[in-house]
């Protein structure tokens, strides 16, 4: 069967990984995205079986290496598996990781040199960043903040939901160079965000439901900055008479 395109399988548990030697899409060199989502486990196995299990549903996906756009969801697995941010995978732009919470660890990333797109969601155990040089578009929703010096390539970063423990984050323009557009969003707990004044590349700031937030000052070179429901960084901007050629 030619398979091609978007392929997307929403319960990997169904799959029976035992009726077919082989891994069914590995050879299935036109299938250009995958997503692959997992349903909450019922099954009735120890926790460390339960790992394994998962490990094997994942191992036994494996796509193509032509694969540009993957999309993995609620994978229970405490690791991913080798194939998983492979050197191999030379088109892959866009990836997303989401709700896979036994996970304190990300796949190797940086062997991914066409990697552009990335997304991290409900992953707040995730201690460890790889570096990542190619990436210019990162959103991180549910999670940790990272090392952000670990992104040089960043023009693009969105953050939103951060968890309580994060009342501050700092940001360099010596590490994020390239970065013009910053969102920010619903994180109740954050109080500053350091640094943003130093983002001499920055056109546009969107901050949204950060009612802690206070303003410590912005790039002059900012062109657009929209705010909604963070009364402090209102305020503090609007006293700032060298802001008001910014479109707000």
């Amino acid at each position: 069967m030619k398979l091609g395109g978007h392929i997307s399988i929403s319960d990997v548990a169904s799959v029976n990984i035992f009726s077919n030697s082989k891994p069914p899409l590995k050879t299935k060199k036109y299938i250009d995205s995958l997503k692959l989502e997992w349903y909450e486990d019922t099954f009735d196995l120890s926790e460390f079986k339960k790992d394994e299990k998962q490990a094997e549903w994942l191992e036994y996906l494996e796509p193509h290496v032509n694969l540009k756009t993957l999309k993995i969801m609620n994978y229970l697995g405490v690791r991913f598996v080798g194939w998983v941010g492979a050197s191999s995978f030379t088109k892959l732009k866009i990836l997303s990781l989401q709700s896979c919470k036994n996970c304190n660890k990300l796949p190797r990333l940086g062997q991914l040199p066409s990697l552009e797109e990335l997304k991290i969601c409900r992953m707040d155990g995730v201690q460890h960043w790889p570096f990542m040089s190619s990436v210019k578009e990162m959103e991180l929703d549910y999670s940790g903040v990272p090392d952000v010096s670990n992104f040089h390539s960043l023009t693009n970063l969105t953050i939103a939901f951060m968890s309580q423990e994060y009342k501050s984050v700092h940001l360099s323009q010596k590490v994020l160079p390239s970065l013009k557009t910053l969102g920010i969003h619903d994180s109740e707990e954050l109080r500053v965000v350091t640094g943003l004044k130093n983002l001499t590349s920055l056109n546009s700031l969107i901050i949204e439901a950060c009612p802690n937030l206070e303003f410590k000052g912005l790039p002059a070179t900012l062109k657009q900055v929209k705010f909604n429901r963070c009364p402090l960084f209102e305020k503090g901007f609007k006293e700032q008479q060298h802001m008001r050629n910014v479109l707000v």
